[in-house]
């Protein structure tokens, strides 16, 4: 049965932050968090764990809190 995953970041642009969160469903976080990248085109390979995830937003610049 699939869950609804709450996956929250934060974006940032020069001095101004902003929150974000998408509400994911999936089987398990794991499942969740690679649907999450998926979507937002994070390119997860050079990056060893899922804290260490930034990316692009437009002018802003995001990552997990």
């Amino acid at each position: 049965m699939e869950k609804t995953f709450a996956i929250a970041y934060k974006l940032r642009y020069s001095e101004t932050s902003d929150w974000g969160r998408e509400y994911i469903k999936a089987y398990n976080e794991e499942q969740a968090l690679k649907s999450f990248a998926k979507i937002k085109k994070i390119p997860t390979r050079k990056f060893k764990a899922v804290n260490e995830w930034h990316w692009e937003e437009g002018v802003w610049s995001a990552e997990f809190c």
